[in-house]
């Protein structure tokens, strides 16, 4: 694998970047613009946004604020999730970035939650816990293929799915999961707004060479 880190957003700013991964500068960045280029790549990061379609998970828009289709930025990114596929590059997900990954591996999202967007909660990975932050109004619903590593408490008393009344789940809610088909490692929250130093970022950073095999 090389040693190249690239990413993909539009919302994108160098800062993110160094705070997760690269103080010291040593890992290149650039910006994918063509599937293409992921060839040789060594990670592609896809980031936060506006909510994804709906439509790639097969339902409708209920509380999704989004449109029945995707979107160009949807496409684009799906786009790239297949071209990492083809070229055996590992992805990490960040909040938008994960609901996207979890949606193309064949899981599907909660259109709406609350008590996520805004607040800072506990995530439980093993036996530690950890704080981060918190700014979706959406969540992963994984496959029993994908591996659930760290969960939330039960905060969200009612969710929505894809009817206009909300279920009652009370069981823990997926904050970081691997995706083995997709070699993905999808991450709820917003890690790059956080300390390098910080225990959630270190976490991460470890969670992504231990599975992913990406050295920071």
């Amino acid at each position: 694998m090389s040693n190249s880190l690239w990413y993909a957003s539009g919302f994108y700013k160098w800062e993110w970047m160094r705070n997760m991964f690269v103080q010291d500068s040593r890992i290149p960045t650039k910006q994918v613009i063509t599937p293409r280029q992921l060839e040789g790549a060594g990670l592609l990061v896809l980031w936060g946004g506006e909510d994804i379609s709906p439509s790639i998970y097969g339902q409708k828009v209920v509380r999704a604020n989004a449109d029945d289709l995707p979107s160009y930025r949807d496409k684009v990114e799906m786009n790239l999730i297949h071209a990492a596929k083809h070229y055996n590059v590992p992805i990490l997900g960040i909040c938008r970035g994960a609901q996207l990954l979890c949606a193309m591996g064949g899981g599907t999202l909660y259109q709406h939650v609350e008590n996520h967007i805004g607040r800072d909660h506990e995530v439980r990975i093993g036996s530690d816990t950890y704080w981060t932050n918190s700014c979706h109004h959406q969540m992963m619903i994984p496959t029993e293929d994908m591996q659930v590593i760290g969960t939330a408490p039960y905060l969200s008393k009612r969710k929505w799915i894809d009817q206009s009344e909300p279920v009652l789940h009370k069981s823990p809610e997926a904050e970081v999961v691997y995706m083995p088909e997709l070699n993905a490692l999808a991450v709820q929250g917003h890690p790059e707004w956080m300390d390098y130093d910080g225990p959630f970022v270190k976490k991460i950073r470890s969670l992504m060479l231990e599975i992913l095999h990406v050295e920071i």
